[in-house]
């Protein structure tokens, strides 16, 4: 299930959507990972902790993924949904 707003994509349970749009925007491309319903980590699309082998077991959408090549309106989604502010990843080096 993908539905596209603007510049944000959302995907939940759509490996292969998730997996085609984040191979597309490896480097300039951010997703948020929702932890909870109001808690978010910001991420970059090639980080290590939110992409996995599409054949594998683990389902890299069960949590939903939003994507953007926009960090910002990330975040401008995050407050209109009023989530806390996301949390940088430490691994990829994304500040929230």
């Amino acid at each position: 299930m993908n539905e596209s707003h603007s510049d944000i994509e959302r995907f939940k349970d759509d490996d292969m959507g998730y997996s085609d749009w984040t191979r597309r925007h490896w480097y300039t491309g951010y997703v948020l990972h929702r932890a909870s319903r109001k808690e978010f980590t910001l991420h970059m699309a090639g980080c290590d902790h939110i992409y996995g082998d599409v054949d594998s077991q683990w389902r890299m959408t069960h949590a939903e993924k939003i994507c953007s090549a926009s960090d910002t309106a990330l975040k401008r989604l995050v407050r209109s949904e009023g989530g806390k502010p996301p949390v940088g990843c430490s691994s990829c080096g994304t500040s929230a």
